[in-house]
């Protein structure tokens, strides 16, 4: 899955939040064969998680 540009920052804030949103994209995760890659405006409101 892409997502690009600023106006897809939000939905993909809520799409990796754990939230109470219940997006169709959220059906996606967990899925070891699906990819999401995202601009980095698309990213904004992400967290980076190092391990």
């Amino acid at each position: 899955m892409v997502m690009t540009g600023e106006r897809k920052a939000d939905i993909a804030r809520k799409v990796f939040s754990n939230s109470e949103y219940r997006l169709p994209a959220q059906e996606l995760l967990g899925h070891d064969h699906i990819d999401f890659f995202l601009d980095k405006d698309a990213a904004k409101y992400l967290e980076v998680l190092s391990s």
